[in-house]
């Protein structure tokens, strides 16, 4: 049965097919009623060191757990930037597939995939051939740089140019070095500051679209409402704010004990909309979207 707010429209379980989404398989289903009661079982230091020994991917999420570098190790996955990947033989690469496959991991790419999209839709939506993007806690910034690269080429009367901001320098370093591989570094500004510092930037940069996905998943109610109001002060009418947030799962026990992914804040859909109303957004201008592993939500306000 729905609950109201999948009723009312307000919460979509995603199955965009043209983002070839990481599901999770009957066969997937069937194995994981043994696995991950398993996994969670471990206990704290034999399941760290496990994990730790059995993959280098792995080992280095462990090491950088909670940062843009753990996040970029899942990101890469499989891809032509993994070359510790394809370096691995025999059992280690097989435990690295075996990890990058848990369904957090694939949700966090599922979540990348969604929010790609989604400022996609929120830039086409702002009409306008000048576009401004704001990245809170903005890390590697990976889902700005996939719109703007593809808007470069697919759409380049539009010219998109972002601020990302972040109170590590070390990530705003990697963004930038992201910049100028795809020779895109003067559409970018880089601050390093905090986000509750937001309100000084309000007039300083064309804004359409604020996104902040992954901070949320460390703040507490309090600093949360806190937050989503200065946002929403920031952001004019018309303007979007994308972000999302965790949800509880399966795998919870594991990835706290196992990987060392400590300190989240899990909430519930419930959770995620009070905030924004609480910050000032209408009901019916807000979106919440669950990516298929039913893990992590990314939700859109229109102000």
């Amino acid at each position: 049965m729905a609950t109201s707010l999948e009723a009312n429209g307000v919460v979509v379980y995603d199955l965009d097919q043209l983002l070839n989404y990481e599901k999770p398989s009957l066969m997937r289903k069937m194995i994981d009623f043994i696995w991950i009661p398993f996994l969670n079982l471990l206990p704290k230091r034999l399941g760290f060191n496990l994990v730790k020994m059995s993959s280098h991917d792995a080992k280095v999420v462990q090491k950088y757990a909670t940062s843009f570098r753990a996040l970029e190790v899942m990101y890469n996955y499989n891809s032509n930037n993994n070359i510790d990947f394809f370096r691995e033989k025999g059992l280690r690469k097989f435990c690295t597939i075996i990890w990058q496959n848990t369904h957090n991991a694939q949700a966090v790419r599922n979540r990348l995939k969604l929010v790609t999209r989604e400022l996609e839709k929120s830039i086409l939506h702002a009409g306008s051939n000048n576009v401004g993007i704001f990245s809170l806690a903005a890390g590697s910034a990976r889902a700005v740089f996939a719109v703007i690269n593809k808007f470069k080429s697919a759409f380049p009367e539009i010219r998109i140019e972002a601020v990302l901001l972040d109170k590590h320098a070390d990530a705003l370093d990697f963004s930038r070095g992201i910049a100028i591989r795809y020779n895109l570094l003067n559409q970018f500004t880089y601050i390093i500051d905090n986000v509750k510092n937001l309100k000084k930037y309000k007039y300083k940069y064309r804004t359409d679209v604020v996104e902040m996905v992954g901070l949320l998943d460390y703040f507490d109610r309090q600093n949360a409402m806190e937050l989503f109001k200065s946002i929403y002060d920031f952001l004019e009418p018309g303007n979007f704010f994308i972000t999302g947030n965790i949800k509880k799962n399966s795998e919870e026990a594991f990835i706290k004990k196992s990987i060392g992914w400590e300190g989240m804040i899990y909430r519930s859909e419930s959770d995620l909309l009070e905030l924004f109303i609480n910050a000032g957004f209408k009901k019916d201008k807000i979106k919440i979207y669950i990516e298929p592993q039913n893990i992590h939500m990314i939700a859109v306000a229109y102000k």
